[in-house]
């Protein structure tokens, strides 16, 4: 659709907190041939626009419309304004018309929205031989508390002053004070010029650079943007510029122009991993003729619809430069279909299966019964290569006898020693068992009742030894119940929630576990967050599965580390109310285990796989299932690791309930995928 006519537009997106989308556009019919200026419209929908302000006021024989925009800390939006003069430069030959010289960009700043703007001349010179700095893209806060930017210049150097050559430069700019002032940090692309850059999580930067082919090139930075890796093609040549923004499912969104003939309009393609993989190409806009066109950009509202804007000359709805803006949704993310020529499902080979401790008894009521309900295991790798699992055991669940047990694995999970008692508080309840590998120290966190509080023990020697137990620093009502994981930066995180399905968290270590704080008050719109269990993503992000009572998982994503977390949202993935497993293995495959039924039963127990960090799953493969169709089964609350040749190790409860019986085993298989095409 035509959103603002006669303008060569340019145009930046930013969608406000308040949803509110602000367009910064160049605001003359021209490509860079007259003066002008940069406006602000805006718009709730996508699709009713309306002018808010002209945010700079160009010089004569100048003109204002190279820009970067976005929002700084506080919510203000910023912008970042540069152009060019139409007056000839001192001993130099004259240029065509608004290309004598580049000018230096100004600061400008709205705390209104965009209604009105104060203008600062802030903006750092260039280095001799080259031109001003000219902005583009995004404006981006980091995680570093500072704001990001990319701008390009030319050489200036040679017989003429701005003759234009292939000698271009991206530099990535940083912002201490929310957005007043800018200093150049490194260069992003030797090559390379008009760049959009997006912060993927962490210290990890993506930029989306236009190369010297006229094609995109995208520059990965795992250090805060100190340092930018080789560039990457991921368009062709005329296909350009690139704009890049997540969406809700966790996918990258790159969209950009195409000016290759009979192509010419706008295109999209989306990322499962960060950037890098791609598929294919979705046309979004096609001009009909060969034309001036592109340079898209795109937010997502909360509806989840897509508000792509972008500049053309000349449309089958309109002659003459103007803003289009195609409003569309971004297609389903595809669940894996066996039947589908391209599916993978990773087909499980179950290499041996062993029962680590068979129930004593069945009746709950027998003071002799104290194993007979065994549950909610937990197992880790130590640092001596064994395997180590813990569970809880009482005649019944919450009686004042429940403790945690232990055993052993030497021969990957083939046998397991003799149960031996692991955590007993006298006259408390000890259950909901976890583990966090830190290197050669392994912690043990559990929880207890009266008062119902959350314990930690430590071990130095591969758990032969363990101290002795210390409260954790959280309220009263919270409990342990799946392992802990240390990140790639190497804090430790493990998940806590609220009894009774409530609000999840994490506990987080800085000091290698000396000491801890409570982080995150996650819950979907019921209030429901259960049992979380987390797993660091390849960008860094960590993201978090919820148990809900709704027969769904729900999923939230943390970008510092734990500290804080996204608004739950639904996965798609059926489950139900009960405790799953997320696991990443060392080559980055997440790894669920879950019981993918409706609530109330809890069977059979399954495992999927993810490559591209959750975006999408194979279909389910069954690890165990309830050994009769009667009886009351359950086959849950699964834990997870993975030994050193890439297999893994799954362990879970089997549970008996009935009028007359309660009883609950532990059990283990070891796992091996292998993922096959079906053709």
């Amino acid at each position: 659709m035509i959103a603002v006519e006669n303008v060569c537009a340019w145009p930046n997106l930013t969608l406000m907190r308040n949803g509110t989308i602000i367009a910064i556009l160049h605001n003359q019919p021209g490509h860079g041939t007259m003066e002008g200026d940069v406006d602000c419209w805006a718009s709730r929908d996508g699709l009713k626009w309306e002018k808010r302000s002209t945010v700079t006021r160009h010089e004569p024989q100048t003109i204002r419309m190279n820009h970067a925009a976005g929002l700084a800390r506080n919510g203000d939006l910023v912008v970042l304004c540069s152009g060019w003069t139409n007056v000839q430069q001192p001993g130099q030959p004259k240029q065509a018309l608004f290309r004598d010289a580049i000018l230096r960009p100004w600061v400008l700043r709205s705390t209104d929205g965009g209604r009105t703007w104060e203008k600062r001349e802030t903006f750092p010179a260039p280095g001799p031989g080259w031109s001003e700095f000219v902005p583009f893209g995004d404006i981006w806060a980091g995680e570093d508390s500072a704001l990001h930017a990319s701008c390009y210049q030319r050489n200036s150097s040679g017989p003429t002053h701005l003759a234009i050559t292939e000698d271009r430069r991206c530099w990535h700019f940083r912002s201490n004070d929310d957005g007043w002032t800018w200093k150049p940090v490194s260069i992003i692309g030797p090559r390379h010029s008009e760049t959009d850059i997006f912060p993927l999580g962490g210290k990890c930067w993506l930029a989306a650079a236009r190369d010297n082919r006229a094609g995109v090139d995208l520059i990965r930075s795992d250090d805060n943007g100190a340092t930018w890796q080789q560039p990457q093609p991921v368009t062709a040549k005329g296909e350009l510029n690139g704009h890049l923004n997540r969406l809700k499912d966790g996918r990258l969104l790159l969209t950009y122009g195409v000016r290759v003939m009979g192509r010419h309009g706008v295109c999209a393609k989306f990322s499962s991993d960060d950037g890098r993989t791609w598929g294919e190409p979705l046309r979004l806009m096609s001009t009909g003729v060969p034309t001036d066109c592109g340079y898209p950009s795109s937010v997502q509202l909360a509806s989840g619809a897509i508000v792509t804007a972008w500049y053309a000359k000349q449309t089958p709805e309109h002659k003459g430069y103007h803003m289009g803006v195609t409003v569309w949704e971004a297609p389903t993310v595809m669940r894996v279909d066996a039947a589908s020529d391209s599916a993978r499902q990773p087909v499980i080979e179950i290499l041996h299966r062993s029962t680590i401790f068979e129930h004593t008894g069945t009746d709950s009521k027998d003071p002799a019964n104290t194993t007979g309900f065994n549950h909610a295991p937990s197992v880790v790798l130590l640092p001596d290569g064994r395997l180590m699992t813990a569970w809880y055991s009482a005649p019944f669940e919450g009686s004042p006898k429940q403790k945690i047990l232990s055993a052993f694995s030497s021969d990957q999970g083939r046998t397991w020693s003799a149960a031996t008692t692991l955590q007993d508080f006298e006259d408390r309840a000890d259950f909901d068992p976890a583990f966090a590998a830190a290197g050669k120290r392994t912690f043990l966190f559990f929880s207890a009742t009266n008062p119902l509080r959350i314990y930690f023990r430590a071990s130095n020697d591969a758990g032969r030894s363990w101290s002795p137990p210390q409260e954790a620093p959280v309220e009263t009502s919270h409990t342990s119940r799946s392992n802990g994981i240390r990140l790639s930066t190497g804090e430790l995180l493990v998940p806590l929630h609220r009894t009774g399905t409530r609000a999840g968290g994490v506990l987080k270590s800085r000091d290698g576990g000396k000491t801890w704080t409570r982080f995150g008050n996650v819950a979907n719109p019921d209030g429901q967050g259960g049992e979380p269990t987390i797993a660091e993503l390849r960008s860094g992000r960590v993201m978090m599965f919820l148990r809900t009572k709704d027969g769904e998982l729900w999923r939230s994503f943390s970008a510092d580390k734990g500290e804080t977390w996204s608004t739950p949202e639904k996965t798609g993935l059926p489950a139900t109310s009960s405790s799953h497993n997320l696991f990443r293995m060392r080559d980055g495959t997440l790894v669920l285990t879950h019981n993918p039924c409706k609530p109330p039963h809890r069977f059979p127990l399954t495992l999927r796989v993810s490559k591209d960090d959750g975006a999408t799953w194979s279909e389910p493969a069954v690890i165990a299932d309830r050994p009769e169709q009667a009886g009351g089964w359950q086959v849950s609350y699964p834990s997870v690791a993975e030994l050193p040749d890439g297999t893994l190790v799954v362990v879970w409860t089997q549970i008996k309930s009935a009028s007359r019986e309660l009883y609950g085993d532990i059990q283990a298989a070891r796992v091996a995928l292998k993922p096959v095409t079906f053709k």
